[in-house]
């Protein structure tokens, strides 16, 4: 058994040490949701190594035995993310603890023929962290624990592949964002402030760079998040800057932001020392086509695939399939005919024209729907509130 690796034809995967086809087939694991309210978005932390009632009283224990299960059911992929609270508990140094724990759960894997998908939360979404990690100087932090990770796993052939940046989405603002503003304008328009006022017309005021206001959000952004569905794109309220160069090059800013932090991440699990595959996980709602495009701020494929090993598609087929979904995203003519987007559409997509683009396509979702039975209203009222937030800045992973 050795890594495995993208085969040559790029269109599958491939034991580096045999060239055996691999096909993966898993799931993501957390050993428990951890009855903890962080007041984020699933109101819920995913730890690796949590207990309750239900499951076993040691949670390295626990997670040994749902690989046998898992095992059973035929899967050899498993997803895990590494929570900062069990393995950099105090300081930047690997808790050796933490890493004992890990070890052992890797010769399960070993022994039940699971490898591993491993990544590292550091956001709300399951942490409960309300910093931005792509900012100094939290990035720094960021970056430490990964060269930890790489450092000590990163000749491991048990672990498939890194995570960085799951399901990412910038906040449209920030003050950090908003001080890098000025010196990017600069060197896009070439130090021509004229050439900025053409682009961006007489309504947008700007008198020098430094003082370059940020456009307003999207449409998508100011509306609650159960409109971002099937059919609804086109009943958005007006919005005056859909298409203007002035967002157009906040997006593209935005973009190089996140794929920047991309770079860094995966550049440093290399540094050291880590063979296995880097992918991201990516969401529709970088598929500036569909409604729920409206969220994208950041992490676009385009800017960042010569980065990554593969990307990793995430599908939620929950909103269309369960009673009172929203149905099949492209039942109407959304995606051929798309509402005035944050992107000018040619520039926007001109990535997806091969089979990356059908997949995401065929994949992709309506993850909004606040319709259906399985979300109550309380559950509604917080994923608004989060969608607000992280359009505010005051969250985002």
């Amino acid at each position: 058994m050795g890594f495995i690796r993208v085969a040559g034809d790029r269109r599958h995967f491939e034991d580096a040490t045999t060239g055996n086809t691999f096909v993966p087939i898993g799931s993501n694991y957390c050993g428990v949701m951890a009855r903890v309210d962080t007041g984020g978005y699933c109101g819920n932390v995913f730890p690796l190594f949590g207990t309750d009632d239900n499951t076993e009283a040691d949670g390295l224990a626990e997670g040994v035995r749902a690989l046998d299960r898992l095992a059973a059911l035929g899967l050899n992929v498993i997803r895990i993310w590494l929570e900062p609270h069990d393995f950099f508990p105090v300081g930047r140094r690997l808790d050796p603890e933490g890493a004992a724990k890990l070890d052992a759960l890797l010769e399960a894997g070993r022994r039940t023929g699971i490898r591993f998908c491993v990544g590292m939360h550091l956001c709300d979404h399951a942490s409960g962290h309300k910093f931005q990690p792509f900012e100094p100087p939290h990035d720094a932090r960021l970056l430490d624990q990964l060269y930890a990770l790489g450092s000590r796993w990163g000749r491991e052939e048990q672990i498939f592949s890194w995570t960085i940046v799951g399901e990412g989405t910038l906040p449209w603002q920030t003050p950090w964002i908003v001080s890098q503003w000025p010196a990017w304008l600069q060197y896009w328009y070439n130090d021509d402030i004229k050439a900025l006022h053409e682009a961006w017309g007489p309504d947008v005021k700007a008198t020098s760079f430094s003082d370059a206001p940020v456009p307003p959000p999207n449409v998508g952004l100011t509306v609650p998040l159960g409109t971002l569905k099937s059919n609804a794109i086109s009943k958005f309220p007006p919005d005056t800057w859909a298409g203007s160069t002035w967002r157009y090059d906040w997006r593209l800013f935005l973009e190089e932001i996140g794929s920047a932090r991309v770079r860094r991440e995966a550049r440093t699990l290399r540094e050291a020392g880590a063979r296995q595959m880097i992918t991201v996980g990516n969401n529709c709602w970088t598929f500036p086509g569909l409604p729920a495009g409206q969220m994208a701020r950041g992490y676009n494929p385009f800017f960042y695939l010569d980065d990554v090993d593969y990307l990793c598609q995430h599908s939620y087929p929950a909103p269309q399939c369960l009673p009172g979904g929203t149905g099949d995203p492209l039942d109407d003519q959304h995606v051929a005919a798309p509402h005035p987007e944050h992107l000018r559409q040619p520039e926007a997509s001109r990535w997806a024209t091969g089979p990356l683009a059908a997949s995401m396509v065929a994949l992709a979702e309506d993850l909004s729907s606040t319709g259906g039975s399985w979300r109550t209203a309380a559950i509604v009222a917080r994923l608004d509130k989060h969608h607000t937030d992280r359009s505010s800045g005051e969250r985002a992973p």
